[in-house]
């Protein structure tokens, strides 16, 4: 048994693991109240002592700011002081500054007047040169102007001279041509005549470039002559202005020397202010230092006060802590104790109270339900003996009356014709016109009556009732609610021992919040148990007894109900069966068959009479009928009122009002809060009105098949039935869906009139009444908007938000649970949400805590789901799941390919790519969105590795990958985009430069599919060159394929075809093999091509005029080159079975080799010449050995593989050049 001192021993242990009570607490001012349990209901202010060492500081403080004002007015005057002084200061700079500034312009003066006078003297040198130098000119000229004209008779005589011989020369023509016996220009005379022409002309020639020299030597003299006598009028100038200048400068020298005195004065003056103000600022200076110490002082004692206060504040808010972690303590131990036995007591108490009331009630219920049952049986069988008695008798006098009435109409008619009917029209007219009267009469004065009636008794005031119906108590099983703090071990007299009144207060403040706080939380905890086990019990009890009077009242209201009910069917059966065998065999001596008899007879002669005498019968009826009728519409007005009377005073006249619905919970839980949920109880309430005056008995309810008898509605009431019927929600019912609930209520008319006992039923077959309602299926919670409080990272704990919003129409109390669930491999929520007390609108929850540990768990939605529940009953579910994704750092995953993503830009894809590849951990994530996380691997690359990169077309991913295709080793890369346009992305960064770009044929892909490799040959930076091809969300799967097998070195490729290909499947390969075989001619030809482009791009030779050569010489040389690897295996392995495969690849690289550089424009136009050479000796080599060795071990497989050359060429030769824009 758990004993008082138990709990409180194990409270104390819960209460100190949880607590720290004897932690040094934070004692810090601004943050004692977080580590205070509860709330204070003090301040520190409060204390006494602690108030006392305030206002010591407040005064200090006063102090203190009188000794800084004084402090700073005298501050400010020597500052005022010292700025003065510096003004002085600046204004004798000032002054000293001008003095040197005049001496400097005085000393400038001086040294120009030497200058002037110097250069004056140097000028009179220079003028007397410059004369003798214009003398010299003019000289000059006349002797230029003398050879001009000696050249001009020159060539004046040489020109006389030429007008002779011209003569001459024509003379001896002209002697010539008289004779005209020869050709006159090679006559001797003739030829000396034009050679003297011809000597003179040159000569004239001559002398006229000898003038024209001797006129430009003229010009260029008077030039000369020009510049001398311009630069002589220059210097004179200068020196009659230098001469000018000299008396001015004098003058400005006297000036300034003037102004000299002057400043000296002025000099003077400053200085002595200067001294006085220095004086005036020392004696300043000591009164300052003395107003300093005096605020030194007044700090001092300023610090020493607070710092007294704060070491009494620190120690008080210790103890305060202390006290109130020591108050919580023992709180929470008599919680924990009271928390269990209120529990314990209110649940035996309220569950005994209502389990015992509430068994007795549904006992009762039952015993009634059996006894009715029975007495349904026994009024059923009542009924019908005696409806058989009565019916017999009944229907026997019918019968006789029937055939009585027959017989006799016979005879009246017989007897009628015989009888004096013409005689007396006139009276019996005044008859029958007081019959038409009568008859009208009613048919007007029997509604008149018939709507008095009603409105007078339906116009009585109605009395409210209420009948507790079957399921009435049906609420009272609620769990009662914690009573608050004042049970038997809430004892807070423990402060009083704590002499100071906040500490008191901090004690009790602790213990009452760990008092409430545990002791609700127990209680709340377990209430349910405590309250549903003693509801059990005594609810067993009393229902398990046997109620002897409600037995009895239920046999006695069914037996009455039941006859009631059947007596009239079987007795108008035997009535029926009676009559009509009495109708046809008649007991004509019987008392009924001879009054009738007399009577029929006696109207049959009466209507005969009537016809005979009816001409005198028309005018005496309506003489009649105008005299009587306002009498007999008032006579049988009066009678259908007491008629309709006697109705509502005899019979119950019922009317359906409305049925009402009550959501009753489920277990207890979730009752009358006005939302219908999954499962759970519907009570509905009846209201009728009962207009008559007699109770009515025998209401038969039906909702949704479900059936009961209503009884004890009294008359002139509107009776609300409580708890009239229970139904219920299926509990697989949809969410949001609508449920249909239907009611038909039934009564059986008991009196003759039923138009007035059954006016307001639906139909006079007894419906009473239908009702038909649309609930909509919900839960009274809801929670909304679950989040985490930031993106989830792989082994980093995260937070989880999330709103509870009521949606019923009342608090919610106790303990609520909130469960949350994630699809996730391992349990993630490491903490659940709180408990939520009490709900009154709406709650937002967010200490849940999460950490992902399992690596199986990234990159894949991961879904979170919520559940509100109490005692086991679901209030609510969350709206929507809450999917998320669980981002992680780089995770090496050995040989799994490497996936580069944003995973906030492609997710749809990125998880896709995920799922494909078997999950997580088949591939590794690196997060771009997670940079700073990822910057190794994005700087340094990988080895080894087949990359793939998840872009969205915009370069989101792709621009961040340029490290990764620069440093990465012995891999491969392909870009995955929407609309396979990555390599035109790719293409941007620097590390693709001078790229080779090929369009091949790959096996099970494409005949051209691109594919480009880096050119470290052309980017130094690049640590190796890398395959790269593009793919789309449709073909990245075999992209992939080929970037595994194009990531490996040349040696593991040629290795891989050992072991997969024989001789059997090389010339039947399947798509993975052909794939295997053709990629090695593939790898070949990007070695290749970047070593080619390296080349072409060259500059070598003489003078740089052709290509580096160097580079013919490495694709001869380069061992490690694919082309190589494949000729050292063929030429230095011993042909076997293991290497066949490999004979046979080179036989057909061989072939594609030629067929690439000779007929397949694509490669033929790029290939430089020296390359082409270099390539076509390495096949021929190859060609040879490869042959030799084939035809010595199997001439068939050399045969075969000769007829079969192109079998993995990935090209067709001699084809155009296709578009690279793809």
């Amino acid at each position: 048994m758990i004993t008082k001192t138990k709990f409180f021993l194990l409270g104390s242990l819960v209460f100190l693991l949880s607590s720290n009570l004897f932690a040094r607490f934070d004692v810090r001012h601004d943050s004692w109240q977080r580590e205070f349990i509860g709330t204070p209901t003090f301040r520190l202010s409060d204390d006494p002592e602690l108030m006392n060492k305030e206002r010591a500081v407040a005064e200090h403080q006063e102090r203190l700011r009188r000794a800084q004002a004084e402090l700073s007015t005298l501050q400010q005057e020597v500052e005022r002081i010292r700025e003065n002084l510096e003004q002085h200061r600046t204004t004798l700079q000032t002054v000293v500054a001008k003095e040197a500034e005049l001496a400097g312009q005085k000393n400038q003066l001086q040294q120009s007047i030497q200058a002037a006078h110097q250069r004056v003297t140097a000028l009179a040198a220079t003028i007397e040169e410059q004369k003798q130098a214009l003398a010299t000119a003019t000289a000059a000229i006349a002797e230029a102007q003398q050879q001009v004209a000696t050249a001009e008779q020159s060539v004046k005589q040489s020109e006389n001279q030429l007008e002779k011989v011209k003569a001459e020369l024509a003379a001896a023509m002209a002697e010539c041509q008289a004779t005209a016996t020869q050709n006159c220009a090679q006559t001797e005379k003739v030829k000396k005549a034009q050679a003297r022409v011809d000597n003179v002309t040159t000569k004239i020639a001559n002398q006229k470039s000898l003038l024209k020299l001797a006129q430009d030597n003229l010009v260029k003299k008077e030039n000369q002559k020009n510049k001398a006598e311009e630069l002589l009028k220059r210097t004179q100038v200068e020196r009659q202005t230098l001469i000018a200048s000299v008396p001015a400068m004098k003058a400005q020298i006297d000036a300034i020397e003037a102004q000299r005195e002057q400043n000296r004065q002025k000099q003077a003056q400053v200085e002595q202010k200067i001294a006085t103000i220095q004086s005036n600022l020392q004696n300043k200076r000591r009164e300052m230092e003395a107003a300093q110490n005096l605020q030194s002082r007044a700090q001092f004692a300023l610090d020493n006060a607070i710092n007294q206060k704060e070491v009494y504040q620190d120690e008080l808010i210790q103890r305060i802590l202390e006290v109130n972690h020591l108050g919580a303590n023992h709180g929470a131990q008599s919680g924990d104790y009271d928390g269990y036995e209120i529990s314990r007591i209110e649940g035996e108490r309220y569950g005994n109270q209502d389990g015992l009331r509430d068994g007795e009630d549904d006992g009762r219920t039952r015993d009634y339900r059996a006894g009715y049952q029975e007495g349904l049986k026994i009024g059923k069988e009542r009924a019908r003996v005696q409806g058989e008695i009565d019916g017999t008798r009944e229907g026997k006098i019918r019968g006789n009356q029937e055939a009585a009435s027959r017989e006799g109409a016979v005879a009246g008619t017989i007897r009628a014709k015989n009888s004096d009917a013409s005689l007396v029209g006139d009276k019996q007219g005044a008859v029958a016109g007081l019959k038409r009267a009568e008859v009208t009469g009613e048919r007007v004065g029997t509604p008149q009556g018939e709507k008095k009636a009603i409105d007078q008794y339906e116009a009585v005031p109605l009395a409210n009732k209420e009948i507790q119906g079957d399921f009435a108590g049906l609420f009272s099983r609620n769990v009662p609610n914690y009573p608050g703090p004042s049970y038997r071990s809430y004892n807070t007299n423990e402060a009083n021992r704590y002499p100071r009144r906040v500490v008191q207060l901090a004690y009790v403040n602790g213990y009452d919040f760990a008092y409430i706080d545990r002791s609700s939380s127990i209680f709340y905890n377990t209430i349910a148990n405590n309250y549903n086990g003693r509801y059990d019990v005594a609810y067993n009890d009393t229902y398990a007894r046997y109620y002897k009077d409600s037995n009895d009242a239920g046999t006695k209201a069914g037996d009455l109900e039941a006859y009631n009910t059947n007596y009239p069917t079987y007795k108008s059966q035997y009535f029926e069966s009676a009559r009509l065998y009495y109708e046809m065999n008649p007991e004509r001596s019987s008392s009924e068959y001879m009054s009738t008899y007399k009577t029929v007879e006696q109207n049959s002669f009466a209507a005969e009479y009537e016809r005979i005498r009816l001409e005198s019968y028309k005018a005496s009826e309506q003489a009649t009928f105008n005299s009587n009728i306002a009498a007999q519409t008032e006579k049988f007005s009066a009678k259908r009122f007491a008629e309709v009377e006697s109705i509502y005073k005899n019979f119950p006249v019922l009317k359906f009002v409305s049925r009402s619905l009550i959501d009753s919970g489920i277990s207890g839980v979730a009752g009358k809060d006005g939302v219908f949920q999954p499962g759970e109880s519907i009570i509905s309430d009846i209201t009728v009105i009962n207009y008559g005056q007699k109770i009515a008995a025998g209401l038969a309810l039906d909702v949704d098949g479900s059936q009961i008898t209503i009884n004890g509605v009294e008359g002139n009431s509107m009776t609300t039935v409580k708890g009239a019927l229970k139904s219920s929600l299926s509990a697989s019912a949809p969410i949001g869906s609508t449920i249909k609930t239907e009611m038909i209520l039934k009564y059986s008319l008991k009196s003759n009139d039923k138009k007035i006992e059954g006016r307001y039923f639906v139909s006079a077959e007894g419906l009473l009444g239908t009702d038909s309602k649309q609930l909509r299926v919900a839960y009274p919670l809801a929670m909304t908007g679950l989040t985490t409080k930031g993106q989830l990272i792989f082994e980093e704990k995260n937070g989880l938000k999330l709103r509870v919003v009521n949606n019923s129409s009342r608090s919610y109390v106790g303990p609520i649970t909130v469960t949350v669930e994630a699809d996730s491999v391992d349990n993630i929520i490491t903490k659940d949400f709180s408990a939520i007390a009490q709900l009154d609108k709406a709650v937002d929850l967010a200490d849940a805590e999460v950490i992902v540990s399992n690596d199986r768990d990234l990159y894949r939605p991961l879904t979170f789901r919520a559940k509100l529940s109490q005692a086991g009953v679901t209030l609510g579910v969350l709206d929507a799941p809450l999917t998320t994704m669980v981002k992680a750092q780089y995770i090496e995953r050995g040989d799994a390919p490497v996936l580069v993503v944003n995973s906030d830009i492609t997710t749809r894809d990125l998880l896709d790519i995920v799922a494909e590849l078997g999950g997580p951990a088949s591939v590794s994530v690196l997060d771009t969105s997670l940079e700073s996380r990822n910057a190794q691997y994005l700087n340094n690359g990988f080895t080894n590795k087949a990359i793939m990169v998840l872009d969205d077309g915009n370069r989101s991913v792709i621009s961040k990958v340029g490290n990764i295709v620069e440093k990465s080793v012995s891999s491969s890369l392909v870009a995955i985009t929407r609309t396979e346009n990555g390599l035109a992305l790719m293409e941007q960064l620097p590390g693709l430069v001078d790229a080779s770009r090929l369009l091949l044929a790959i096996p099970g892909i494409g005949d051209k599919i691109r594919l480009d490799s880096t050119n470290p040959h052309r980017v130094p930076r690049l640590k190796a060159p890398m395959i790269i091809l593009q793919a789309t969300m449709d073909d990245w799967e075999k992209k992939l394929a080929v970037s595994k097998i194009m990531k490996v070195s040349a040696t593991a490729h040629l290795n891989m075809i050992r072991e997969k290909i024989t001789r059997q499947n090389f010339f039947n390969a399947d798509v993975e093999e052909a794939q295997l075989l053709q990629l090695f001619n593939i790898r070949m030809l990007a070695e290749i091509m970047i070593l080619n482009i390296a080349h072409d791009k060259s500059k070598g030779g003489l003078f740089n005029m052709g290509k580096d050569p160097k580079w013919v010489k490495i694709m001869e040389n380069d061992s490690n080159m694919s082309l190589h690897k494949l000729r050292a295996v063929v030429q230095g392995e011993r042909l076997n079975e293991q290497n066949l495969a490999i004979s046979l690849l080179a036989k057909n690289s061989v072939f594609t080799l030629h067929n690439a550089f000779n007929l397949y424009e694509p490669l033929k136009k790029e290939i430089t010449s020296g390359m082409a050479g270099a390539i076509e000796k390495i096949r021929r080599d190859m060609d040879g050995s490869a042959e030799e060795k084939l035809k010595n071990y199997d001439r068939g497989m050399l045969d075969l593989i000769k007829r079969k050359l192109a079998i993995y060429t990935p090209f067709v030769p001699g084809v155009e050049a296709p578009s690279y824009d793809q």
